[in-house]
């Protein structure tokens, strides 16, 4: 654990912070107890955490680590990762190479100008989220992130409630077309705030593994909304100009920082190391810049006053 005192003197801790003095007002609380219902019928038996992990998969954790080349008896940096995924078909990775030919001599490749990558992609995305090549090797393990604020709405048929007005939900219409079958039409709903969540009509055990499915079911009095900061607009992604860019180059501390930041799309600490020695860190992703913060994230917003 790291203490208080250590982190005040990297500056990363700020005893006279205002970031948990919150006006208890624009906290949503019950003011008194809802009845409990009945709970969604796979919660009903002693073993229905182990139907969730057959039908849905999941991991206990990740880890990841690297040592220096200065603790290696080659001299060189080594590098260890493991998602802690369970295996399932179809496999989420699909192991890859890359090869190609450079245009000229920069450092990081073999006598022939030959460049390579090798690694784990996600099925479906272009990229590899654990590999190496002649000049470097990365690899992440999963990051919990608060960046997405749970809001209770005041909704009267299609209006919602803001800063003393009433307003019309923003809309989206989707059609997903279905092989075989009637097209399905869905309709998404916008406030200030963000996307309206629908509440639970059926025992999805999968979805309830991601999401507090069993929360909204015993709460389903109450309308919610939830901000995240994948719906902002972000900006462009510069990951694959920048994989470019480091592949092609000569390696670099610099370099690796450089296309670790353009990693925007995604939470995770990456851990990496270089052919030329260093070992190092880097946090990925986007967070949200609060007024306040409430501890642990653990009560909901009051989302029409317009101070949240």
């Amino acid at each position: 654990m790291i203490s208080d005192e250590e982190l005040k003197e990297t500056g990363h801790f700020d005893p006279d912070s205002k970031l948990y003095d919150i006006d208890e007002n624009l906290l949503f609380f019950r003011t008194k107890d809802q009845p409990k219902l009945p709970k969604m019928s796979h919660f009903y038996h002693e073993n229905w955490h182990e139907e969730m992990f057959i039908a849905n998969p999941g991991g206990i954790g990740s880890n990841c680590w690297s040592v220096h080349g200065n603790y290696t008896e080659s001299g060189s940096p080594y590098l260890s990762c493991d998602p802690h995924l369970n295996k399932q078909l179809q496999s989420m990775w699909y192991l890859a190479g890359l090869t190609w030919k450079s245009d000229s001599k920069q450092g990081n490749e073999p006598d022939d100008n030959e460049l390579f990558i090798v690694g784990g992609t996600v099925v479906g995305i272009p990229m590899f989220s654990y590999g190496r090549s002649s000049g470097y090797a990365w690899g992440p393990t999963a990051l919990n992130p608060d960046n997405s604020d749970l809001f209770v709405e005041r909704v009267e048929g299609n209006k919602y409630f803001f800063d003393n007005q009433w307003y019309e939900f923003r809309e989206e219409k989707e059609v997903f077309k279905v092989r075989g079958g009637a097209d399905y039409h869905f309709t998404q709903r916008y406030t200030h705030n963000g996307v309206m969540l629908f509440k639970p009509s059926k025992d999805d055990i999968g979805f309830s593994i991601w999401f507090p499915l069993e929360f909204l079911n015993q709460n389903n009095d109450l309308d919610y909304s939830l901000r995240w900061v994948y719906f902002e607009d972000i900006g462009p992604n510069r990951v694959f100009t920048n994989s470019k860019e480091l592949f092609n180059s000569k390696p670099s501390l610099d370099g690796i920082k450089h296309f670790m930041e353009a990693q925007t799309f995604f939470p995770l600490n990456m851990n990496f190391v270089t052919s030329t020695g260093d070992i190092g860190y880097h946090m990925t992703g986007i967070f949200p810049k609060r007024k306040y913060k409430v501890a642990q994230g653990v009560y909901p917003k009051k989302g029409w006053l317009k101070e949240n």
